[in-house]
């Protein structure tokens, strides 16, 4: 499938979603109800398909071909699709995602010979690992969240191509008021998707880009890597050495009131500030970085330094 014919198809997908939304008389909630249940219907018809190829209903005999099947499975797989993209406006980015998920959890890594790898560990050092991007995002303005994209492209000692906070010195606005030459060491933002998990307990809704992250992450404890860590993104893409901490701030509170108190708090026991609204991280190595890339981690050497916030 040609890059085409690749992105063809998920704008088909999303034109039937607009379509359906145009024509539908329900709330969204019964819209959403509906679309599920019509998976049942189309699968209902997978096996009708299959019965008929195989010949087993002795009064029809074969009312079916194999051709039928192919066809009844691809509408499956297009209610699914649409399904998905009611719940979610990033279906191609959500798919792949889980798609390498389940690939991580169920087949072995390749090595540089294409032959499945035993080791844990890759001829470089780093941990073969389950961790994976779902969402990469960016914006080209100064504003609180970001925007989900199909891709973005890292650059060397800078960030994000066209997106605000790039650059070699300090970009965000906080920073730039109190001098505008200290270094960027926030030049990508990464946030664990777990997050978004636990404070959906609380009544919050977060989406992927919504805290500003450029990549957000899942199966991986971010929080807890040293600093210097370096993230290998994907098979030979791009670097990341991760320098520090989100410092969560009130923004926060003006995109969800609440929510700023589930990002940052207080340990019990030492009253040290917690700080979860992911790691800040600096561009090693460029490469193109997309939803589905597999995230590597290669420990820095000697005694290990818990984040700060940058």
């Amino acid at each position: 499938m040609t890059t085409d014919d690749e992105n063809n198809l998920w704008n088909t997908v999303d034109r039937l979603r607009r379509w359906l939304d145009s024509t539908n008389r329900q709330t969204p909630k019964e819209a959403l109800l509906l679309r599920m249940l019509k998976l049942s219907e189309e699968v209902g018809e997978v096996a009708e398909a299959v019965i008929g190829a195989s010949g087993q209903n002795p009064r029809k005999g074969v009312s079916h071909t194999w051709k039928d099947v192919e066809s009844e499975l691809c509408d499956v797989a297009l209610t699914a699709l649409v399904a998905l993209g009611t719940l979610t406006p990033d279906v191609r980015g959500t798919l792949t995602a889980h798609v390498a998920k389940v690939a991580e959890r169920s087949l072995k890594p390749l090595d540089s010979t294409g032959q499945p790898q035993d080791s844990t560990e890759r001829q470089d050092g780093a941990q073969v690992s389950t961790a994976v991007i779902t969402t990469v995002s960016s914006n080209s303005e100064h504003t609180f969240t970001k925007h989900p994209r199909d891709s973005i492209t890292l650059l060397a000692g800078l960030g994000v191509e066209g997106d605000t906070h790039a650059g070699v010195t300090v970009q965000h606005r906080s920073r730039v008021a109190q001098d505008p030459t200290q270094p960027n060491l926030r030049q990508v933002h990464l946030i664990h998707e777990e997050l978004f998990d636990e404070v959906a307990g609380h009544g919050h809704a977060v989406r992927p880009g919504d805290l500003g992250e450029n990549i957000t992450t899942r199966g991986i404890d971010l929080l807890a890597l040293p600093t210097g860590t370096l993230l290998r993104l994907g098979e030979g893409g791009a670097l990341l050495e991760i320098t520090g901490l989100r410092n969560p701030c009130l923004q926060i509170d003006a995109f969800q009131d609440g929510l700023l108190k589930q990002v940052v708090g207080h340990d019990p026991e030492t009253g040290e500030v917690v700080r979860r609204a992911g790691v800040m991280s600096v561009v090693r190595e460029g490469g193109v970085v997309r939803p589905g890339d597999t995230i590597h981690v290669k420990l820095p050497d000697g005694p290990h330094v818990p984040l700060e916030r940058v």
